[in-house]
């Protein structure tokens, strides 16, 4: 395991270059106050095996729950960010497996993990499809290892949550072709952990989690197997610490020019 360690005056951010796997197996018990993550969606994007399918990402929740589970507190939450599963024309949300897939095998331990919410994470532009309705939204998924813990007064009081998406021109963007925005992970971070609590990112990707839990005080465990994404994970992260990262402030929506290619409809609308 190739692993660099970033520490800054607001805490520890542990970066594994790996497979999430062999991270999470190396975590005590107990060690996680909140897991937050957007796995693969097997669709055959640029990082993901584009052999994979439905069936290999049933397989990969399966092979990494036991010890997400072990390494969660009680009490502690694991929000899963999700969107739907595209293939042949078919559209299968993948929030609908996840739910499956956590409760079944939750159910198995005690305390059981329970799903505690539902939100919905809507961005007004993105991808025009020209066979389906273009998707404008994905699910976060929020579950505890047994009771509550946190207060969610702190968010927005609903559970659809209007936040551009990290495309075009967005001050995020990066080489990473599906990066959230920092304003997803940071509310939760804010909500469901305390300064100093460990937040754990199994799929780093661009290190989105990583910068919103340095940002929140919080310390961070993060792995990502691919080196370019690696690279710019830390980079965003230190910028983090340093108080120099670039990013969109948690404000709301404002309507787009509609003269960008964004705001357009797509032709025979």
């Amino acid at each position: 395991m190739n692993r660099s360690i970033i520490k800054d005056k607001i805490g520890t951010a542990d970066i594994y270059h790996c497979d999430c796997r062999d991270m999470l197996s190396s975590m005590p018990d107990s060690c996680a106050d909140l897991i937050v993550s957007s796995p693969p969606y097997s669709m055959g994007r640029e990082y993901e095996d584009r052999s994979a399918g439905l069936e290999e990402f049933r397989k990969l929740h399966e092979s990494i729950f036991a010890d997400m589970y072990r390494i969660l507190k009680p009490s502690g939450s694991i929000c899963w960010q999700v969107g739907s599963h595209v293939a042949k024309g078919e559209v299968m949300p993948l929030d609908i497996e996840v739910y499956n897939l956590f409760t079944e095998m939750g159910n198995r331990y005690a305390p059981p993990l329970v799903c505690r919410g539902r939100i919905i994470w809507t961005f007004g532009h993105g991808l025009h499809c020209r066979h389906r309705f273009s998707g404008r939204h994905e699910t976060i998924l929020w579950l505890t290892k047994g009771d509550v813990r946190g207060d969610v007064d702190g968010l927005p009081p609903y559970d659809i949550w209007d936040i551009p998406n990290v495309k075009g021109n967005h001050v995020e963007k990066t080489a990473h072709p599906c990066q959230y925005p920092i304003a997803l992970p940071k509310r939760l971070v804010h909500v469901l952990t305390a300064e100093g609590d460990l937040v754990v990112d199994p799929f780093l990707g661009a290190g989105t989690t990583g910068a919103a839990a340095v940002l929140e005080g919080r310390r961070f465990a993060g792995a990502e197997m691919q080196k370019e994404y690696i690279q710019i994970a830390e980079e965003r992260i230190r910028q983090a610490a340093a108080g120099t990262l670039r990013y969109r402030a948690d404000v709301p929506v404002i309507a787009p020019d509609p003269r960008t290619a964004q705001a357009r409809r797509p032709e025979g609308w």
